[in-house]
């Protein structure tokens, strides 16, 4: 009977250290994805994602503090990628609305 309850707390224990190790990569990632929609402005809501991915794994093997904490996170930084893409963060320029200079004419299927 002793070998089981042993057992149990140590895969509890296995558990809450997987809990925590998820929790700091899903805040490594939300660090990421705020470096990159600073530095390029670029359209980033993988590193949200899978913030948010990391932090419900987290919370479900049981780290019931960092998990919903990441999870809060990485919804803030997909949407301020989001955001950031879009122009609507001032200082950054929109990278969805950037076109070239001179647009070359569309030929049209008609013969011309």
């Amino acid at each position: 009977m002793d070998n089981r309850e042993d057992t149990k707390s140590k895969s509890g224990g296995h558990r809450k250290g997987t809990a925590r190790v998820l929790a700091a990569v899903s805040f490594v990632l939300i660090a990421f994805g705020l470096i990159v929609s600073f530095t390029s402005g670029g359209a980033s809501i993988v590193p949200g994602f899978l913030a948010i991915v990391c932090g419900v794994l987290a919370y479900a093997l049981g780290s019931n503090r960092l998990g919903p904490l990441a999870i809060a996170l990485g919804v803030i930084v997909a949407f301020f990628g989001l955001a950031a893409s879009q122009g609507l963060v001032p200082g950054l320029q929109a990278t969805d609305h950037s076109y070239p200079e001179n647009i070359p004419e569309q030929q049209s299927g008609e013969g011309n």
